[in-house]
């Protein structure tokens, strides 16, 4: 897995997402015109996988 920096997540094509191997979750989501970077973890109580819940953070280029 890649180390997610700004250059890797401009040069992403749309429907591509690109994880980072440093930091368990972050990942940036190609999308039509830009580059969104989120966050992404799963939702367990008592041990039990419930649902996979993802946060946006920022579009590429709003973002430091």
């Amino acid at each position: 897995m890649p180390k997610l920096t700004e250059a890797t997540a401009a040069k992403l094509e749309p429907g591509k997402i690109l994880r980072d191997d440093r930091f368990k979750g972050l990942l940036a989501l190609g999308r039509k015109g830009d580059t969104t970077w989120a966050y992404q973890t799963d939702l367990r109580r008592n041990g039990r996988f419930i649902r996979t819940v993802r946060v946006t953070l920022g579009k590429q280029g709003r973002m430091t």
